[in-house]
């Protein structure tokens, strides 16, 4: 019996063998198959080697004249401890404007934690390891002052690889700047209490002072009125060689746009805006007194070149917007409502089409099943648009 009980264990524990030994290697060719080949990018005395597969993810590894490169860096929730690096998170290779010598910014440590950035120079004939700052968990880079054919509308807040060239002021992180002609790190003011607004982390910079010291970006902080938190949308300029900023409100009812991602950028922020500028002082944005608000206009959150969601939305409005433009669907485009409602919505049937107007927040969608590949939506939404510009429904947006 005891004989019999060995065997059964012994032939157990090798069938077990053979099922890791099996697992192992299979994983193995399996991480072979998906393995990307290497790639290595020359930048001066620098190399950087992109190594990964479809399941590991990328690695980044440098080199310094052929030779692995690493460093002694900060570490730690308080950066009071020290840790050496020869992997990193992410890598920005950048070709400034101004100086012309080219750099490489990494971000080392727990991305989701505790990182910091390092710039990686060679200066003569050795690499030199910059502390540049905490990335507060944003972490990216980007112009400042971006040359025209760079400038985008939303930025990767989580970005793993970046390539920069033309500008002069690099924006790392929320809180840092570096100016890549002499290579100098500025800390930025940052948000210290709930009252002070914070910056949109998606959104890029959307304007420089004239003198080059200031920079604005849109942002928003949370107040309290009539016991309810309301999120306050605002400017912020931050000066760039000191750890002072201060804020520009935006008046919706003036300074109109319906999406920050879309509509708010240096067109948006050059007709409603300008710099005050005296003798001896930072120029100081503040708001045209005498600007013309543009007229009202829907909104389309999706590409009207796309039928799968077809949505006309009228944001910042107060809750009479959807009589308002019930009656507009009735009166002009000959609609009727139908009593089959969905939850919230109303049914309007217009030229044998079914729009549905559904009331959120503080804005209202005009919408239909995608499946319909009609552009009714979007032929309402453009003559309703020609309404708007007349002013005769400003009084159904908020101030």
């Amino acid at each position: 019996m005891h004989t019999d009980t060995s065997s059964r264990l012994v032939a157990l524990a090798l069938l077990v063998f053979a099922t890791v030994v099996a697992i192992y290697f299979s994983r193995e060719a399996e991480a072979r198959t998906l393995r990307v080949s290497d790639t290595t990018e020359s930048f001066g005395a620098f190399e950087l080697v992109t190594r990964g597969n479809a399941l590991a993810g990328t690695d980044y590894i440098l080199q310094y004249r052929g030779v692995p490169f690493e460093f002694v860096g900060k570490a730690g929730m308080f950066g009071d401890k020290t840790a050496r690096y020869k992997t990193f998170n992410a890598v920005f290779t950048i070709a400034p404007l101004v100086s012309g010598t080219p750099a490489i910014l990494v971000n080392v440590g727990d991305p989701n934690n505790d990182s910091v950035f390092y710039l990686l120079r060679d200066v003569d004939g050795k690499p030199v390891a910059q502390y540049v700052g905490a990335a507060n968990g944003v972490v990216t880079a980007n112009w400042i002052d971006p040359p025209a054919a760079s400038i985008s509308n939303v930025w990767d807040a989580k970005a793993h690889r970046g390539r920069l060239a033309g500008g002069r002021w690099l924006l790392v992180g929320k809180f840092t700047a570096i100016d890549m002609q002499d290579f100098r790190v500025y800390p930025l003011a940052q948000v210290r209490t709930a009252e002070d607004p914070s910056p949109n982390e998606w959104m890029p910079v959307i304007g420089m002072s004239p003198d080059q010291l200031s920079f604005v970006r849109y942002g928003s902080f949370q107040r309290i009125v009539d016991h309810r938190i309301q999120n306050e949308e605002v400017l912020i300029v931050t000066e760039l060689t000191t750890e002072r900023w201060y804020m520009v409100p935006i008046r919706r009812s003036i300074e109109r746009y319906n999406s920050y991602i879309d509509d708010v950028n240096a067109v948006w922020l050059n007709y409603y805006f300008t710099w005050r500028t005296e003798p001896g002082k930072p120029a100081h944005l503040v708001a045209r007194n005498d600007v013309k608000p543009r007229p009202y206009i829907g909104h389309r959150p999706y590409p009207p070149s796309d039928p799968s969601y077809p949505v006309y939305r009228l944001t910042s409005v107060s809750t009479k917007m959807r009589g308002a433009f019930l009656e507009y669907l009735e009166r002009v485009e000959g609609g009727k409502r139908r009593p089959d409602s969905p939850g919230g919505a109303v049914s309007v049937t217009i030229g044998g089409a079914t729009v549905y107007l559904t009331p959120q927040y503080d804005w209202l969608d005009l919408w239909m099943d995608g499946d319909k590949k009609t552009s009714a939506v979007y032929d309402i939404g453009d003559r309703f648009d020609a309404v708007l510009a007349t002013g005769a429904y400003d009084k159904f947006f908020l101030p």
